[in-house]
């Protein structure tokens, strides 16, 4: 039986170097049929730590369970032979160890992206307090002249912008849940279910910013 070559791959990796054709007219070609002798398997992994990297062997019920539960190539590798009885799974540890580089420089980005946004966001906080500030410039005037301390003046304009920092967190947490929902059904095509600190972070966030950005605004309402 002949066969047609209908292209040549161009990779640049080991299936250059190959004859592909269909599994079931290979098997047929080499008189085994249902057999395969390596598949190639692609799974979404963590980078490996410390924990990762340990002899399952030697771990204890409770430690054995969360290297297993959590996506390291390792404990995937380990999945794949469980699931296959009689093989042996191979990690390739190029791409696995590529894959975490690209990870964690990913990570390293997106904090830095997210300094920046929250940097961003206290400027925002301190122009629009400042101006508030100075809006209401005679009436803090008045407050002091007529005894009302430092503190008394901070505590009444700093409730005020963490109660707004308060209502931000809040809408910033729902709104964030939509958007991983929304984001994880268009990127993974199944929607992410955010995690229970998710909403806590959003609010100590927003807290966070608005307290930063009253610095400056409140000095100025104490030096009028």
């Amino acid at each position: 039986r002949g066969y047609e070559v209908t292209g040549l791959l161009a990779t640049g990796g080991f299936e250059e170097e190959e004859v592909l054709l269909d599994l079931a007219a290979a098997q047929a070609l080499l008189g085994r049929p249902g057999q395969i002798s390596r598949a190639l398997v692609s799974a979404v992994t963590v980078p490996l730590d410390g924990f990762g990297r340990r002899d399952p062997g030697g771990m204890t019920k409770v430690e054995f369970e969360k290297w297993f539960c959590t996506p390291y190539v390792t404990s995937v590798a380990r999945q794949v032979e469980e699931a296959m009885p009689g093989s042996r799974a191979r990690p390739v540890w190029s791409l696995a160890e590529a894959e975490a580089r690209v990870l964690s420089r990913l990570g390293i980005l997106m904090a830095i992206l997210a300094g920046l946004s929250l940097a961003a966001a206290a400027l925002a906080v301190a122009s629009t307090f400042a101006a508030r500030v100075m809006g209401r410039r005679t009436e803090i005037a008045l407050m002091r002249a007529s005894g009302a301390s430092a503190g008394q003046v901070v505590l009444l304009l700093g409730t005020e912008v963490l109660a707004l920092g308060l209502v931000g967190g809040l809408l910033g947490g729902g709104l964030a849940a939509i958007l991983v929902r929304a984001l994880g059904a268009a990127v993974f095509g199944a929607p992410l279910e955010p995690g229970a600190a998710l909403v806590p972070l959003s609010v100590a966030g927003a807290l966070l910013v608005a307290a930063a950005g009253a610095v400056w605004p409140l000095r100025r309402a104490l030096a009028l």
